[in-house]
């Protein structure tokens, strides 16, 4: 080394102390720059399972909910909401998981502090359960009636399966995103043969308010989107996953609902189909129609034979 210029020499004396501390910046960068956050906990529940959850639990178990209101539930709106609905989930959450920010939500519930979902996204499960289970709050205590496994799948919902708004429809207008055509193409394949081609087998309001699909398309999209995308317990309708559906395709069968009829058109006469087989038989009306013309005729001509006799 001795033969070497003084200053390679040198150069190869700092060597080592130049790899450790390269090796040390390394070592801090990486503690600098972690894993994504639901990298370190794989989601070990059924997120399509959660999202059917956080519509209504108790459908899981076809059992009663609580007689009593929830209480988080405010009191001012308690009495337009039977005690049994404010328990579950998108009540209060709402449908595009936005809480009383939501635009969906009744005016009362804007002025109230629900919060949104979002920020479960950043967090693991092992987090999040405890919002579950009463131990971050103890009026948010749905451990009475929630096994592990649901926890586990709702807070696999909650962490991987959320989607903002903005990504399916318009928050100001409610104006679905998708490709028509394509929505069309979808929906008379996967949709048609339970809700019919127009929207009107199922009627999701009452006799005196009905509300079809082309309605709840118009009013809530993102109602209909969570829907497709995890089904749902009561109508046993399967996830979009599992019908080979990816995203951009269910945007578009969101956005081919929105110009389905509405209740205002559906009920309309002309709308309507009337099945003559199911109608009160009109037998009986023509032959007393019949009859009651023979008696005019028959007066008619009596009266007629009379003036002309002879007085």
């Amino acid at each position: 080394m001795e033969h070497l210029p003084k200053r390679v020499q040198t150069l190869l004396k700092l060597m080592p102390f130049v790899v450790i501390g390269l090796s040390l910046l390394f070592i801090a960068a990486e503690s600098f720059n972690p894993k994504p956050v639901q990298g370190q906990e794989p989601a070990p529940g059924d997120r399509s399972r959660g999202g059917k959850l956080y519509v209504a639990w108790d459908m899981a178990y076809d059992k009663n909910l609580p007689q009593t209101r929830n209480p988080l539930w405010p009191e001012n709106t308690a009495s337009r909401v039977p005690n049994v609905l404010t328990w579950r989930c998108v009540n209060c959450h709402s449908w595009d998981y936005r809480g009383s920010s939501s635009n969906t939500q009744s005016f009362l519930f804007k002025n109230l502090d629900i919060p949104g979902l979002f920020g479960m996204m950043e967090k693991t499960q092992s987090e999040i359960i405890p919002w579950l289970t009463g131990e971050n709050n103890p009026n948010h205590d749905f451990s009475a009636y929630l096994t592990e496994k649901d926890l586990n799948d709702l807070s696999a919902f909650l962490s991987t399966g959320l989607v903002t708004p903005n990504l399916i429809a318009n928050v100001e207008t409610n104006q679905a995103f998708g490709n028509l055509q394509v929505g069309e193409d979808s929906y008379v394949e996967f949709c048609s043969s339970c809700h019919g081609m127009e929207g009107e087998k199922i009627n999701y309001g009452t006799t005196e308010v009905p509300t079809f699909m082309g309605d709840m398309a118009m009013t809530n999209p993102w109602r209909v989107a969570h829907i497709v995308r995890y089904g749902h317990l009561a109508a046993n309708v399967p996830p979009a996953e599992a019908l080979g559906l990816p995203f951009s395709q269910q945007i578009d069968i969101i956005a081919y609902t929105q110009t389905l009829p509405t209740a205002l058109t559906i009920t309309a006469p002309e709308f309507l189909d009337i099945d003559f087989d199911s109608q009160a038989s009109t037998n009986p009306l023509a032959f007393g129609a019949i009859l009651l013309t023979l008696l005019i005729f028959g007066s008619v001509l009596f009266t007629l034979r009379n003036r002309s006799k002879p007085l």
